[in-house]
């Protein structure tokens, strides 16, 4: 009996000091996700060439199959499942990578 509660109470200490060492890093890694995707709940993106505002949400028509749809310009094709990964900008010209890929 004591052999099996002493198992058991060190079973508690370990799984304890787990989760202190692990729990502020997976906040942490969760909270950089969050700032880092923050740009997803924008309607526009700013290009780091011409400094001008570029919009996702618009018409947009896959690169592979053609096809057009309205909605977010990183989302993945219903048709072929096809994600962009850059878009151009409408001032200048210059190519801004998706954050996603």
């Amino acid at each position: 009996m004591s052999h099996h509660l002493t198992r058991v109470l060190l079973r508690m200490v370990l799984w304890a000091l787990i989760w202190m060492f692990y729990a502020p890093i997976a906040l942490g890694v969760a909270i950089a996700k969050l700032v880092a995707g923050r740009w997803l709940l924008r309607d526009t993106v700013e290009c780091p060439t011409c400094r001008g505002d570029v919009p996702l949400l618009g018409l947009w028509e896959c690169s592979v199959c053609r096809f057009r749809y309205y909605g977010f310009y990183f989302s993945r094709c219903i048709c072929c499942g096809n994600v962009p990964t850059y878009i151009d900008c409408i001032n200048c010209g210059a190519s801004i990578l998706s954050p996603l890929s």
